[in-house]
Order: C-alpha cells, then sequence, then structure tokens
C-alpha cells in the first residue's frame, strides 16, 4: 500500500520534514522541498501532498526532491504541480513507477536521470496535453514506458489517490463512576488513584473525607443534595474543570480545591456557610466565582488565583 504524507511541519512516524520556499508572485504560490532529517530518503511508493498543514490556501506549483532515495519504488505527484525541478528523482535505482498529474507542464533535465528500474510513467493529461520533458529528463531509463491515461481509474490501485478515511465518531460521555454507596467517602480514600475520570457521588453522602481525591485523575464531579461538607484538602491538585455545589453543602474546607489548575468554574446552588482558607488557591483558570451573600469567606480562600469574587 501506498505511503502518504500529509502536513507540512515533521511528521515523527517517517522522520520527515517539509521545507517550503515562496515564490515572488505575492507569495500566492509556494515550491515545496521534502527532504529526510536523518538523510535516509524515502522509500516505498509514495503520494506527495497536494496541500499542505498551514499552507492551504496556496497552491504547490513545483516539486523539487533532492534526498537520495535507493528504496524509492513509485512516486505520485499531485494534481497542481506543474514542474518537476532538475534532479528531483535522480539515482532512484528501484523506482518502477511514476505518475504525472493533468497540470504537469514540464520535466526538467535529469529529473529522473539514472532511475534505472523505471519501467512506467502515467500521464493524466493524455497525449494531447503533454508537453515533452526535457531532451535529459530520462536518461539511462532504458524501459521506461509511458501511458496516457484519462482517469485515475485507469491507474494501478496503489497508485490512485485515495478518498480519505471517514474522522472517528465523536467519543460517547464517559459513564460516572458512582462511588459512596455506602453512604461515605473516608479519607484519603482516592488519593492519587488513577482512570477515575468522571465520578458521581452517591446520594447519602454527607460528608467528603480529607484528602479523598487528593492528586486523583479526576476531572469531573458530581455532588449530591445532601451533601454537607467537602473535607480538608479532598479534590486537591485534581484534573476538575467544573464543580457545582450542592445547597445543602454547609462548608467547603481548608484546601479542597487547592491546585487545581483546569478549574474554569465554581457554581454554589445555594447559600453556604463558609468557604476556608486556601479552598480555591492556586487555581489559575479561576477568573470569577458568584459566592452567596451571607457566605464567611476567608482571607485566603482564593489566593494566588485571578478570581474575581461577586457577592449576591
Amino acid at each position: 500500500m501506498a505511503k502518504k504524507l500529509t502536513s507540512a511541519s515533521a511528521i515523527p512516524d517517517d522522520g520527515h520534514v517539509w521545507k517550503i520556499a515562496f515564490s515572488s508572485d505575492e507569495r500566492k504560490e509556494c515550491l515545496y522541498t521534502l527532504f529526510d532529517v536523518e538523510g535516509e530518503g524515502l522509500s516505498g511508493a509514495v503520494h506527495f501532498p497536494s496541500k499542505l498543514k498551514g499552507f492551504e490556501k496556496w497552491k504547490c506549483y513545483r516539486l523539487e526532491w533532492l534526498t537520495p532515495s535507493p528504496d524509492l519504488t513509485a512516486v505520485v505527484i499531485p494534481e497542481g504541480v506543474t514542474f518537476l525541478n532538475p534532479g528531483s528523482f535522480q539515482g532512484c535505482k528501484n523506482l518502477k513507477s511514476a505518475v504525472l498529474p493533468s497540470t504537469m507542464h514540464g520535466v526538467a533535465d535529469y529529473c529522473f536521470n539514472d532511475c534505472e528500474a523505471l519501467e512506467n510513467v502515467y500521464v493524466l493529461c493524455g497525449k494531447e496535453g503533454w508537453k515533452e520533458p526535457s531532451e535529459w529528463a530520462f536518461e539511462n531509463c532504458r524501459s521506461v514506458k509511458f501511458h496516457f491515461v484519462s482517469s485515475i481509474d485507469e491507474l494501478p490501485e496503489e497508485l490512485r489517490p485515495r478518498t480519505p478515511e471517514p474522522a472517528p465518531a465523536p467519543a460517547k460521555p464517559a459513564k460516572p463512576k458512582v462511588l459512596g454507596k455506602k453512604g461515605t467517602i473516608k479519607k484519603a480514600a482516592y488519593k492519587g488513584r488513577p482512570n477515575l475520570d468522571v465520578v458521581e457521588i452517591a446520594q447519602g453522602v454527607k460528608e467528603i473525607g480529607d484528602e479523598a481525591f487528593y492528586s486523583s485523575s479526576l476531572s469531573k464531579i458530581i455532588l449530591p443534595e445532601g451533601l454537607e461538607r467537602v473535607g480538608r484538602d479532598s479534590f486537591r491538585n485534581t484534573e476538575l474543570k467544573s464543580v457545582k455545589i450542592p445547597a445543602s453543602v454547609k462548608v467547603i474546607s481548608v484546601g479542597a480545591f487547592w491546585g487545581c489548575e483546569e478549574l474554569e468554574e465554581v457554581e454554589f446552588a445555594g447559600a453556604i456557610e463558609e468557604i476556608e482558607n486556601i479552598a480555591f488557591a492556586s487555581c489559575p483558570k479561576l477568573k470569577r466565582v458568584v459566592v452567596p451573600a451571607g457566605t464567611l469567606v476567608g482571607d485566603d480562600a482564593f489566593m494566588n488565583s485571578p478570581t474575581e469574587v461577586i457577592r449576591r
């Protein structure tokens, strides 16, 4: 199966980098050159990309390939490319096939020079639109044959442009893991625990113990009505992005949400008696919180957080 290269930047899986040189025509067109970072060239059958990430609006009109690639067996030049620069595939001794697009206007000297195994060149523009290549473009290609085709359906299967694979279906929301079915969340019960993600605290739990989820992988928590106390450091250093505090909660203890760097939203469903010191300290994304008017808020409850506290 042909390898397809689709990025303008480094491609870690293949170890290649696209480099782009711009034309002088107000940068509306671009010449791109592919170099191999380790100097090992390409191998197998390669589809060169017709668009480069970040440069989708510009027309790639020339292609130049200068890295020795003795293991390259086939090249497919994309629509839009009009010219192959001198020496582009010179010395690719195992290159057997090449596909030239309908937009091709010229093949320069030595482009396929010394491609001794080259047998088939497929020209998509048809014979009428074909412009004879330079005299030395295919020098020492002793067995090359030109095939003038009018449709990609006439190409060998491995050389046909492929329809991009459909994007994967959106992942279903993670099903909450229900904890506290026995009516309690004990101290440090899930401290440092991986693979928690989404958690729902069971109905009937009155208190979340100190350090219950400290430094766990928790990213979402559903708190039940009836909960009264959120313990000290209970959600400290987790990945929570938002939290809704039930109206039944009376106290959010010291350091309960300290260091939750992804926390952006805190909603209070009703009155709460006290938010203790450093309860929401070091939460850099927590910009604004509306706190019930009668709530006692510790002087350092939002220490090192850029939080605007609004009383209502």
